[in-house]
């Protein structure tokens, strides 16, 4: 046997073993596939929903009772007599006379008022009064052919005594206002009328009246 063919057979057994071990050489796993969640798995039933509630019925307002007991007193026709600033000099007081109507109003919500006063201050006005639940006050609101408004609060009767304190507006700019009634009998009462530009650390009269039923 030449050497050529020793060297043949040499290469066959060699590449057989070779190829021999790497086919006996077990092979690695391919690492398992993390297993998704059970998608079947459902969540926990939530709690069922409440059918929501019908609105509660709302009860009508009713009038402040307050209102209709004070309407006793001041509803009618009132002549008053008195005097008021002299709006040109703002220094002397003049004559008035002064006609007021009172009735209940607005399905007893409101006590309205008109006021007709005659002189050289001489105007026209509307008031309307009512009772205010829960602030326990009585709110009022006024306005004249003047162009002039006022608002104001009270907390009610005292020694016979109606005290009522808010703010005006009007062609002089904005002040505070202050009115006092003071019942004389239920057929009287004597009301003054006082203004302040400084908000409140002096007063000033605007006016005063004497009325009778």
């Amino acid at each position: 046997m030449n050497t050529c063919t020793k060297l043949s057979i040499t290469l066959a057994m060699t590449l057989g073993l070779t190829a021999g071990a790497f086919a006996d050489t077990p092979k690695e796993k391919a690492p398992e596939a993390k297993k998704a969640p059970d998608a079947a798995k459902k969540a926990p039933d939530a709690a069922p929903m409440k059918a929501p509630e019908p609105p509660k019925k709302m009860e009508m307002p009713k009038p402040p009772a307050e209102v209709e007991a004070l309407a006793k007193t001041l509803a009618g026709n009132w002549k008053c007599t008195g005097k008021s600033l002299d709006m040109t000099d703002m220094k002397s007081m003049v004559d008035m006379k002064v006609a007021m109507s009172m009735k209940l109003d607005m399905n007893k919500w409101w006590i309205s008022g008109t006021l007709k006063a005659t002189g050289k201050m001489a105007f026209n006005g509307q008031m309307y009064t009512t009772y205010d639940v829960p602030s326990k006050k009585w709110y009022r609101l006024m306005v004249d052919n003047w162009g002039g408004s006022e608002t104001s609060w009270s907390t009610g009767m005292k020694d016979n005594k109606l005290v009522w304190e808010g703010e005006g507006r009007g062609s002089m700019g904005v002040w505070k206002a202050r009115t006092t009634e003071e019942m004389k009998g239920p057929k009287e009462v004597n009301m003054t009328g006082e203004g302040s530009m400084d908000n409140g650390k002096t007063w000033m009269k605007m006016w005063e009246a004497a009325c009778k039923k």
